[in-house]
């Protein structure tokens, strides 16, 4: 059975970026898939991505080293893409439901954090009112540091949000637009 937008977004987060970089081609080569988005990738991660994508049916291997890009795949690319909110340098945000996925490139390891758009719109409502550290928004809505940090990242994904050095402390707040 053919793996469905909504378990690859939600299970399978991770291998986003590589469906969106792979939809163009029709064959890849494991030691030519040095890079996802722009960002260089080790051996491993490329050799894991291209394992679990074949087993998932997006990619198909027809030799040793030398995968088929399957249509499923750029079908899944072809929806993805409506899920995507934003790609800045090393990061994709998502949107899927009431969710935010943001996923992070690193050479050696795909990292996926994900926060509740009330979340964000709670944050972002704080920080219209004032400049506030993390610290301080954590102990003003009782959310845990990594759900603040997340929900941030989509803030400044989106472009609303920017840091100031205040007394040596990192502060944020919404950007004033001219």
């Amino acid at each position: 059975m053919p793996i469905e937008l909504s378990v690859l977004i939600t299970r399978y987060t991770w291998l986003t970026p590589a469906v969106l970089e792979l939809a163009e081609k029709d064959l890849v080569q494991r030691r030519e898939f040095t890079r996802i988005l722009g960002i260089e990738i080790g051996k491993d991660l490329a050799r894991s991505i291209l394992w679990t994508l074949s087993k998932l049916g997006l990619v198909e291997k027809i030799d040793e080293g030398i995968y088929k890009v399957t249509d499923l795949l750029k079908i899944r690319a072809s929806q993805l893409r409506q899920h995507v909110v934003n790609m800045h340098k090393h990061r994709l945000l998502l949107r899927f439901g009431n969710l935010y996925y943001v996923v992070t490139i690193r050479r050696e390891k795909i990292t996926v954090r994900k926060v509740e758009v009330d979340v964000v719109n709670k944050i972002e409502d704080l920080l219209r009112n004032s400049e506030k550290t993390i610290k301080e928004i954590v102990d003003s809505t009782g959310l845990k540091t990594d759900k603040v940090t997340t929900a941030l990242r989509v803030l400044e994904l989106y472009n609303k949000i920017e840091k100031v050095i205040d007394n040596e402390k990192v502060k944020y707040r919404i950007k004033v637009s001219h």
